[in-house]
């Protein structure tokens, strides 16, 4: 990745507090318009009459621009009902996004936002129109290498005791999804461990794949980048914080839409990562932990693939570990 100095814009930060009241204010609204969202009672439970208290106090906190002590009222209003978390999700990333990566507190709202959601997300049922891509307890709907791949506390785990020469998926059994949201939480340790997500791609011996990857390691150096294995010459397809669109012949125009170094600071090392990937007829989108990473329009006629597999992938190279859970998709 070639590092590129970007100006660090001007924060308006009265635009930045306004965008986050007003996320607040339609998640109260919403409540209290559509108690089903909150467990279907005609009236609010104490859960969300908790979680509305604690919106409020941290509301007072933003207000006054103190982003560190309104963090643990939204915390504590996730903590209070569960039903909240997305509702925080989208509060904190628009507030990230207004300070365009300029502020450390606002930016750090938006970076937690999915340690927040993910308190009670195993018990929550999934969103509307998402199915669950893993039973939680063994493969079945995957295929691949046992010795390499299975289960252990709720999760699906890819690991190499050893130095390993080859790069091993694990293949996803239902389907080859064309458009579809794909969304899970990954965690990677090992001193050079380097993982990544395949989707539209295809299947080739020997427990390989070639196609889209939304790519992530353990430094945190290809967090958030896209590949398409298969295109030569193989290369970083886009990068973390680039918007690339790919002409017919394969020319490329990138544009840079925010600094590849502060959006990593999204990316929790060593612990639990939401990856969200989105895929709409040629677009194709990386999301981590909620923040924008990665967006490609890809129009070249002989390596765009309109649908395939999906598959996760235990790369070759020093002893590592990856672990996967929460997978989910929905197609549309």
């Amino acid at each position: 990745m070639t590092d590129r100095s970007i100006p660090m814009p001007r924060i308006n930060m009265s635009r930045c507090v306004r965008h986050i009241r007003a996320a607040v204010v339609t998640c109260l609204v919403t409540s209290i318009a559509a108690p089903q969202v909150v467990g279907a009672q005609e009236s609010l439970s104490s859960q969300s009459e908790s979680a509305i208290s604690h919106l409020r106090l941290g509301m007072r906190e933003v207000d006054k621009g103190r982003f560190p002590t309104a963090r643990p009222h939204f915390e504590a209003a996730v903590a209070a009902d569960p039903s909240w978390g997305y509702a925080h999700l989208q509060l904190s990333t628009r507030a990230a996004k207004t300070a365009d990566g300029g502020d450390a507190d606002a930016r750090r709202l938006g970076a937690d936002a999915a340690s927040l959601v993910n308190i009670g997300l195993s018990s929550q049922q999934l969103e509307e129109g998402f199915t669950s891509m893993f039973n939680g307890k063994d493969l079945s709907g995957w295929d691949g290498a046992t010795e390499f791949w299975t289960v252990q506390d709720g999760a699906i785990v890819g690991e190499t005791k050893r130095t390993s020469q080859q790069t091993i998926f694990l293949y996803w059994t239902g389907g080859e999804p064309a458009d579809f949201e794909m969304r899970c939480r990954f965690r990677i340790s090992g001193t050079e461990a380097n993982s990544g997500i395949q989707i539209r791609s295809q299947r080739v011996p020997e427990w390989d794949a070639l196609g889209y990857q939304a790519d992530f390691d353990v430094s945190g150096y290809s967090v958030g980048n896209l590949y398409l294995f298969g295109r030569k010459p193989l290369a970083t397809f886009a990068q973390r914080g680039d918007s690339v669109r790919i002409d017919s012949s394969g020319n490329r125009t990138v544009s840079n839409f925010a600094n590849p170094a502060k959006l990593l600071d999204a990316y929790k090392r060593g612990d639990w990562n939401d990856y969200w990937i989105i895929a709409k007829g040629r677009q194709v989108t990386v999301l981590l932990n909620g923040v924008l990473m990665t967006k490609v329009e890809d129009h070249e006629q002989e390596y765009f693939s309109p649908k395939g597999i999906i598959a996760l992938q235990l790369h070759s190279g020093e002893p590592m570990r990856v672990e996967f859970k929460d997978l989910r998709i929905r197609q549309y």
